[in-house]
Formats: C-alpha cells, structure tokens, sequence
C-alpha cells in the first residue's frame, strides 16, 4: 500500500478501481503498518513490552480482519500468536512469536511477516513493569498485472485494459528486510481499581522498504496506550482505554470504553460477556470510525467481534462498512506460586 502509493508516478499510473482508493482513501493508519480495532487480540505486536503480560503459563492469540469489502477487492490480515512464561524466583521472563498475513487491494500488495519477541517482568508489591523487544522479517511482495496504468487507457472500451502494453518499467515484484521494535508496560492494582498504560517504538533501525531503486525507509512509529479497570458492581468492570500512534507525518487516536458483565451460571458455561464503543481519529485528517465491539469469555476462552462503522468521507463508497474483525485468545493456567509460606513449629 504504501509503496504503490508513494512511489508509482502519479498523474501516470493508477489501480483499475484505485485512483479513488490511492488519492482520495484516508488510510485507517499509516500505510506502512496493520493495525486492529480489537489490539488486544495481538498483544506482541501493538507492544512487545506485553509479550507473557497476561495470568497463565502460555497463551494463543489469534485476529482476522477484513477491510472494505465493498469496494470489490477486500484488505485481509490475519495474525496468530503464542508467548510462555518462565518463572523465576520473583520475577519472571516471557518469550513469544507471531506470524502475521497482509493482502492490501486490487494490486496484491502481500505482506507476511515473522516476529520473535522476549519481555522481562518484575513485580514490586503493587506494581507490575515489564520491558521487551521484537525482532521480525518481512516479506513483501506485488503483482503489476493486477494495476492499470495511464497509457493503458482504452478509448474505444472506456476503461483501463492493463492487457496492452505499457511504458512503465519496474525494478522488482518483491522487497524484504528486517524490523526490530521495543516497548514497556506498566500497571498498578489498587483496593478497588486498577489502571495501566504502555509506550512502544517500532521500525527502530528505520529498514529500507521499496520496490524500486529508491531509499524509501520506515519512520519509527510511536505508540503510548493507557487503560483502567473500574468496578462499578460486584457484577459489572469498565474499561476506559485510548492508544495514540503517531510519527513525523501520520497520528491516530482510538479510544473509547467496554464493559464487563458476570453471569449467574447458565447451561452455555460463559463466565462474561462484554459490549464497548470506540472512535478512531486520523487527527491530522478526518474522522474514521466508530467501533462496536462485544465478546465473551468461557473457561479459559476469550472470543471477540468487532464492526468499524466507516464514517469518513469513504463512506459514500463503503456504504459504511468498514471492516469486520474476530479474535480469539486461549490462555493456559497458572502454576506460579506468587505467594508461599513455610509452616513450622512453634517453640
């Protein structure tokens, strides 16, 4: 996405169906990365800080997401994870990996990526802070069939034929290169309220991205998240929460609030259920979305579903439809001993 973007002369060259998409579409992040409405279905990626940041001994995550499906070609990402935990004395050590798929539009802008990620926790009475990093190698890659361009126009037919030929030439259909982010969480738990926030950098060592000969490289991106958790009921949490991206150029907020109900015991087995509203704000540009979110959780089992109401001015194309995700999370016991005594004999 953002290689066709940037980088295909414009005025010369533009999709079959996307000189709307290249020079109108306010892109939902910045063109250089995924993102989800639902980030708590790919903790590792939205901060490698939260890699083991969770109560168990392992965890798989898992989102799918599909974008825009109205205007024909739809954007699909999906991303799969796993960490574990390894105990020490008082603190602990988490490892994690995460394979990820992009498919971007008409042109088949695919992205596959693998990351490996490791977080140190450490536990002083009340607060949790935890530190980690990703290493990750990308894979990019595009079809030119797919795209039409200026001179393939054809007058006769009135559209773009990109079976005649054209003048444009390109260096390659595919680029990878390696990726290294960091990040750090921090959470409190007080008698009755709990509260959180996070800081991540990514593209760091800013790698080279282009599928010309060009040195088009990455602008690290910064990422700060914060949240709450506050008991309204013995029945009902809320959970206010806001993430603000930003770079040199591009800036997004997303915030919003869910809530938490406990159920009685029911012949389904769900534990809870929740229900939350979330906006997405481009900041710089115009409004995006508003997010309706609900999902529950059974036994181990999280499982959430998630509508991005498009309202941007894209929603006369989308019928505002925006994108539909659904994420699933399993997360195994525990087995750490947090708190031990040793009897003995009284004397």
């Amino acid at each position: 996405m953002l290689i066709v973007e940037k980088y295909i002369p414009s005025g010369k060259s533009f999709f079959r169906r996307g000189f709307f998409l290249l020079f109108i579409l306010p892109f939902s992040l910045f063109a250089q990365d995924v993102h989800f409405s639902m980030s708590e279905f790919s903790p590792i990626i939205q901060n490698p800080g939260s890699t083991g940041d969770f109560r168990g001994d392992w965890r798989v995550a898992n989102i799918h997401r599909r974008q825009w499906s109205t205007l024909g070609v739809p954007w699909l990402t999906t991303s799969i994870g796993y960490d574990h935990q390894f105990y020490m004395k008082k603190d602990r050590f988490s490892a994690g990996a995460v394979i990820m798929n992009d498919k971007s539009g008409t042109g088949e802008l695919t992205a596959n990526a693998f990351v490996l990620s490791g977080a140190y926790h450490k536990k002083i009475n009340s607060e949790h802070f935890s530190m980690g990093i990703n290493l990750s190698y990308f894979n990019k890659s595009l079809t030119w069939k797919s795209l039409s361009f200026g001179d393939q126009w054809n007058d006769a037919a009135g559209y773009f034929d990109n079976n005649l030929p054209t003048g444009e030439t390109f260096a390659k259909d595919a680029t990878h290169f390696f990726n290294f982010d960091w990040g750090a969480t921090w959470h409190h738990k007080w008698e009755k309220f709990s509260a959180g926030a996070g800081f991540a950098q990514y593209h760091l060592n800013k790698p080279k991205e282009s599928f010309f000969q060009s040195e088009n490289r990455l602008r690290i991106r910064n990422h700060f998240q914060i949240w709450a958790l506050y008991p309204l009921s013995e029945k009902i949490d809320l959970i206010p929460e806001t993430h603000y991206s930003f770079d040199i150029k591009a800036s997004e907020v997303v915030t919003g609030c869910k809530a938490w109900f406990r159920l009685p015991e029911n012949n389904y087995r769900l534990d809870e259920i929740s229900a939350g509203v979330l906006i997405r704000n481009g900041i710089r540009r115009n409004f995006d979305a508003i997010i309706i979110t609900t999902g529950f959780r059974t036994r181990g089992w999280t499982i959430g579903l998630a509508y991005d109401v498009n309202v941007s001015g894209l929603s006369v194309a989308t019928n505002s439809f925006g994108a539909i995700e659904i994420g699933l999370i399993y997360t195994g016991i525990s087995t750490w001993l947090e708190k031990f005594t040793v009897p003995c004999d009284r004397y």
